[in-house]
């Protein structure tokens, strides 16, 4: 805050938030420093799902996960859902749609869904992660296809860079970036 940073954000699994510190929740601090975005990791909306596929031990639940997004929204940040696309999670229309109710019943209105990152192989060393990426990747055109034939979302925009493409689509009162 005392740089006056033009973009502040967050970025976290959510562990921790409502842990106390100096009689405060952490949640608290990080929105008294002004920030205007936490992003949230939510790999399912299932909280022990969510734990499994991303290693937590002490992921936040379903009440911990609705009380921090009021705490986040009554410090004036907005907090996203951000989910990364696998297969056995979610990787399909139903799946991104249940989701969505999920972000809805937790009060976000800002979910982006993530492909895992595709690597080449010519110049990246096949590790745990690459195979990992490799195993689990969901392709994003498939679901992108069917979204658009899907009356409930309306295209919005899409943004085009050097390193990334991305569609942002409006499903009810919730902004779904791809």
């Amino acid at each position: 805050a005392r740089h006056r940073a033009r973009k502040r954000t967050v970025t976290t699994t959510g562990s921790g938030l409502l842990d106390v510190r100096a009689g405060r929740a952490l949640i608290d601090w990080i929105t008294g420093t002004g920030i205007r975005h936490l992003n949230i990791s939510r790999a399912h909306p299932n909280a022990n799902q969510n734990a499994d596929i991303m290693a937590l031990r002490d992921g936040l639940d379903d009440n911990e996960l609705l009380r921090v997004v009021r705490r986040a929204k009554q410090g004036r940040a907005r907090p996203r859902l951000s989910c990364v696309l696998q297969g056995g999670a979610i990787d399909s229309l139903a799946g991104i749609l249940a989701y969505l109710a999920f972000a809805e019943s937790v009060g976000v209105d800002n979910v982006v869904f993530r492909q895992l990152m595709k690597t080449d192989p010519d110049t990246v060393a096949a590790n745990a992660v690459v195979r990992f990426c490799d195993r689990h990747r969901v392709p994003l055109e498939p679901i992108l296809d069917r979204l658009s034939a899907d009356p409930r979302f309306r295209f919005v925009r899409q943004i085009v860079g050097y390193y990334y493409y991305v569609e942002v689509w409006r499903f009810r009162s919730i902004d779904v970036v791809f």
